[in-house]
């Protein structure tokens, strides 16, 4: 998929992570070449992993529980999505990504995970 999007890793740092995808025929709808809404989640929900991941030097014991969106603007060409870790503890974390395209926010994701350490077991 992350082949088939052209998503790029445009830089991670403890708690952040940004990420872009360009638009293609695999990730816009039929007509118009706006970015598919479910696109633009998932590459919400990437970004906010992958933030959430530095957390654990690589490892990633953790999985989406909720992921809340909402579309403001149309997105055409690259998007940019920009994941910050707002809350962390042992069982769960809270993510916010924003998405820009051009610039402008096209839309705002709020996620929360839940946390699966080894020594939970």
């Amino acid at each position: 998929m992350i082949q088939g999007w052209g998503l790029e890793i445009l830089e991670m740092t403890p708690g952040q992570a940004i990420v872009r995808i360009q638009a293609t025929p695999r990730t816009t709808n039929p007509v118009g070449g706006i970015i598919n809404g479910g696109v633009l989640a998932s590459l919400a929900d990437m970004a906010s992993a992958l933030a959430l991941s530095t957390a654990f030097e690589g490892a990633m014991p953790f999985a989406t529980s909720d992921l809340g969106i909402r579309y403001l603007e149309p997105a055409k060409g690259a998007v940019e999505a920009q994941a910050t870790v707002l809350r962390l503890s042992r069982h769960s974390a809270v993510i916010s990504c924003e998405l820009r395209a051009a610039g402008e926010i096209v839309a705002l994701c709020t996620s929360h995970f839940a946390i699966k350490l080894k020594s939970d077991a």
